[in-house]
């Protein structure tokens, strides 16, 4: 019995959600390779990031507040819990509609229930052009639900949170020629009590029929399962842990010590999986006083 016990807290360990922190890979950093670069530490409003002697920016973790606009600027910058890259496909998997809705957490009052298609982010600088020019290829549609006062003094975002964000923003809708919609409200969830207030009978028969034809196909046991999105997060979670600088990456198979070598250049995968979804994107890349992917 006492044997079963660890293996259920070993299990209830592993699968527990790691506490979230910024990680730096030194592979990406021109700055070790003899460039004059310091955007990170210019665009950290928390102004967690410093240069010691060694040249390797060194991460204050008590003075971090996590907003990742570090890893919208740099490949060198990732979280502790989840890949840019896998970040970039959850996102594509909570579209309902095809539609994706961003805002960032100042825009979720109190009491406001998103729909699962809503993502709030602390600051939308955390998302770099290739990260959203990856989504776009892939036809998945983007609204922004952002109130752009919210940017003016914002301790998130600091002074160059919404300059960076629009200019991400801008370059991936011309490297996609697909356009950002916006929106003035947050949608919220729609419970199944309300769907029965329709106030059309019509409405509410479609309702039905369409409610009857997803239980028929087996999409509505699908919509409603947590048990395939609880995997792929534990599978993302375990490629966050593997990326980390730990010593139990010495322990890792080539094969996996490779993939998690590869995800820290997340910005250069990215813009290859929108131009393998979107030939042209690499057209418009390639064209003369293009800004192309840092």
């Amino acid at each position: 019995m006492e044997e079963a016990t660890d293996i259920q807290e070993e299990t209830r360990e592993e699968d527990a959600p790691l506490d979230e922190r910024i990680l730096f890979f030194p592979e990406p950093c021109i700055r070790l390779a003899g460039e004059e670069c310091t955007r990170c530490q210019a665009v950290c409003p928390a102004q967690a990031i410093s240069f010691p002697e060694s040249g390797e920016p060194v991460i204050d973790d008590a003075a971090c507040t996590r907003c990742g606009i570090c890893i919208g600027v740099c490949d060198s910058f990732s979280s502790s819990r989840l890949t840019t890259v896998d970040h970039a496909h959850r996102m594509v998997r909570h579209a309902e509609d095809g539609r994706i809705y961003l805002c960032c957490e100042e825009d979720v009052f109190e009491g406001l229930d998103p729909a699962g298609n809503v993502i709030a982010l602390k600051c939308l600088s955390s998302l770099s052009p290739e990260f959203i020019a990856y989504i776009l290829s892939t036809g998945t549609r983007i609204v922004l639900c952002h109130d752009l006062s919210y940017c003016e003094g914002c301790a998130a975002g600091g002074r160059f949170g919404g300059k960076l964000w629009q200019r991400a923003f801008d370059l991936a809708q011309e490297w996609t020629a697909r356009e950002v919609e916006s929106a003035d409200t947050i949608p919220e969830k729609v419970h199944l009590a309300q769907k029965m207030q329709a106030p059309d009978r019509r409405e509410l028969f479609t309702g039905i029929i369409g409610a009857a034809g997803e239980v028929a196909s087996g999409e509505y046991r699908k919509s409603k399962s947590t048990v395939v999105e609880d995997f792929i997060a534990r599978r993302e979670q375990m490629r966050a842990k593997l990326q980390a600088p730990t010593k139990a990456a010495l322990f890792l198979d080539e094969e996996s010590r490779i993939s998690a070598r590869k995800s820290r250049f997340a910005k250069k995968k990215l813009i290859e999986l929108a131009i393998r979804n979107d030939p042209a994107i690499a057209q418009k890349l390639a064209a003369p006083g293009s800004d192309e992917p840092s």
